[in-house]
Protein backbone atom coordinates (compact mmCIF):
# COMPACT_ATOMS: atom_id res chain seq x y z
CA UNK A 1 0.00 0.00 0.00
CA UNK A 2 1.55 3.67 -0.80
CA UNK A 3 0.40 6.93 -1.05
CA UNK A 4 -1.61 6.83 2.06
CA UNK A 5 -1.68 8.28 5.53
CA UNK A 6 -1.25 6.25 8.60
CA UNK A 7 -2.83 7.62 11.96
CA UNK A 8 -2.01 5.19 14.35
CA UNK A 9 0.53 2.28 14.08
CA UNK A 10 0.96 -1.01 16.63
CA UNK A 11 2.75 -4.53 16.68
CA UNK A 12 0.62 -6.10 14.10
CA UNK A 13 -2.05 -3.41 12.81
CA UNK A 14 -1.78 0.30 11.02
CA UNK A 15 -4.75 2.76 10.72
CA UNK A 16 -5.35 4.83 7.92
CA UNK A 17 -6.56 8.24 8.02
CA UNK A 18 -10.05 6.90 7.02
CA UNK A 19 -10.22 4.52 10.03
CA UNK A 20 -9.65 1.60 7.70
CA UNK A 21 -7.73 -0.85 9.72
CA UNK A 22 -4.83 -2.66 8.17
CA UNK A 23 -3.06 -6.25 9.50
CA UNK A 24 0.73 -6.99 8.71
CA UNK A 25 3.33 -8.98 9.28
CA UNK A 26 5.59 -6.45 8.44
CA UNK A 27 4.94 -2.42 8.31
CA UNK A 28 7.53 -0.75 6.45
CA UNK A 29 7.37 2.46 6.83
CA UNK A 30 9.21 4.76 3.92
CA UNK A 31 9.29 8.23 3.33
CA UNK A 32 11.04 11.12 0.84
CA UNK A 33 14.24 12.82 1.78
CA UNK A 34 12.71 16.45 2.76
CA UNK A 35 15.35 19.58 2.89
CA UNK A 36 15.58 20.68 6.38
CA UNK A 37 13.84 24.40 6.71
CA UNK A 38 17.39 26.27 7.36
CA UNK A 39 18.18 25.84 3.49
CA UNK A 40 15.01 28.03 2.65
CA UNK A 41 17.14 30.56 4.60
CA UNK A 42 20.24 30.53 2.76
CA UNK A 43 19.51 32.80 0.00
CA UNK A 44 21.22 29.83 -2.26
CA UNK A 45 19.36 28.32 -5.50
CA UNK A 46 17.79 24.96 -4.93
CA UNK A 47 15.61 22.13 -6.67
CA UNK A 48 12.02 22.00 -7.07
CA UNK A 49 12.53 19.71 -3.24
CA UNK A 50 14.45 22.53 -1.51
CA UNK A 51 17.44 21.42 -1.58
CA UNK A 52 20.44 23.54 -2.79
CA UNK A 53 21.27 23.22 -6.37
CA UNK A 54 24.66 22.33 -7.39
CA UNK A 55 27.21 22.03 -9.88
CA UNK A 56 29.13 18.20 -10.53
CA UNK A 57 31.67 19.94 -8.50
CA UNK A 58 29.31 19.82 -5.86
CA UNK A 59 29.61 24.10 -5.94
CA UNK A 60 26.31 25.76 -5.64
CA UNK A 61 24.71 27.09 -9.15
CA UNK A 62 24.54 30.32 -7.58
CA UNK A 63 28.33 31.17 -8.59
CA UNK A 64 29.78 31.56 -5.16
CA UNK A 65 32.58 29.62 -3.79
CA UNK A 66 30.13 27.77 -1.31
CA UNK A 67 29.32 23.78 -1.97
CA UNK A 68 27.19 21.57 -0.64
CA UNK A 69 27.73 18.05 -0.15
CA UNK A 70 25.48 14.89 0.84
CA UNK A 71 21.64 15.31 1.41
CA UNK A 72 22.21 19.08 1.80
CA UNK A 73 23.12 19.26 -2.08
CA UNK A 74 21.15 18.19 -5.26
CA UNK A 75 23.46 18.19 -8.34
CA UNK A 76 21.16 19.50 -11.36
CA UNK A 77 22.50 18.02 -14.22
CA UNK A 78 23.06 14.50 -12.87
CA UNK A 79 20.25 14.16 -9.33
CA UNK A 80 21.49 11.22 -7.25
CA UNK A 81 18.65 9.37 -4.81
CA UNK A 82 19.39 11.00 -1.43
CA UNK A 83 21.34 8.05 -0.28
CA UNK A 84 24.55 7.86 2.37
CA UNK A 85 26.24 6.66 0.26
CA UNK A 86 26.54 9.01 -2.21
CA UNK A 87 27.61 11.57 0.94
CA UNK A 88 30.18 8.93 2.37
CA UNK A 89 32.09 9.05 -1.45
CA UNK A 90 32.30 13.10 -1.60
CA UNK A 91 34.08 14.29 0.48
CA UNK A 92 37.67 13.54 -1.92
CA UNK A 93 36.73 15.93 -4.19
CA UNK A 94 34.74 17.92 -1.60
CA UNK A 95 38.46 18.42 -0.13
CA UNK A 96 39.87 18.96 -3.75
CA UNK A 97 37.51 21.17 -4.55
CA UNK A 98 38.13 23.87 -1.79
CA UNK A 99 41.48 23.94 -2.15
CA UNK A 100 41.54 23.99 -6.04
CA UNK A 101 41.07 27.93 -6.13
CA UNK A 102 43.93 28.57 -4.06
CA UNK A 103 46.44 26.10 -5.89
CA UNK A 104 45.12 27.30 -9.01
CA UNK A 105 43.49 23.97 -9.71
CA UNK A 106 40.52 23.34 -12.05
CA UNK A 107 37.61 22.09 -10.05
CA UNK A 108 36.58 18.17 -10.29
CA UNK A 109 33.21 16.58 -10.92
CA UNK A 110 31.86 14.17 -8.27
CA UNK A 111 30.76 11.24 -10.62
CA UNK A 112 27.74 9.31 -8.65
CA UNK A 113 27.62 5.56 -9.21
CA UNK A 114 25.09 3.96 -11.18
CA UNK A 115 23.18 2.09 -8.06
CA UNK A 116 24.16 0.71 -4.66
CA UNK A 117 23.00 -1.97 -2.46
CA UNK A 118 19.99 -1.55 -0.57
CA UNK A 119 19.37 -2.74 2.99
CA UNK A 120 16.57 -2.36 5.62
CA UNK A 121 17.62 -3.14 9.29
CA UNK A 122 14.42 -5.13 10.69
CA UNK A 123 15.72 -4.44 14.14
CA UNK A 124 14.90 -8.29 14.92
CA UNK A 125 18.22 -9.65 13.79
CA UNK A 126 17.10 -9.78 9.70
CA UNK A 127 17.28 -7.21 6.80
CA UNK A 128 15.01 -6.57 4.09
CA UNK A 129 17.41 -6.75 0.67
CA UNK A 130 16.98 -4.87 -2.71
CA UNK A 131 18.13 -6.92 -4.94
CA UNK A 132 17.65 -4.46 -7.90
CA UNK A 133 21.14 -3.96 -8.80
Amino acid sequence: MTNTRVTEVSDRTLVAFDGTKYQADCVIWATGAVAPPVLAKLSLPTDERGFIATESTLKTTAGWPIFAVGDSGTMIDDPAPKAGVYAVQQPPILWHNLQAPLSGDELIPFVPQGDFLKLLNTVDGNALLNTNL
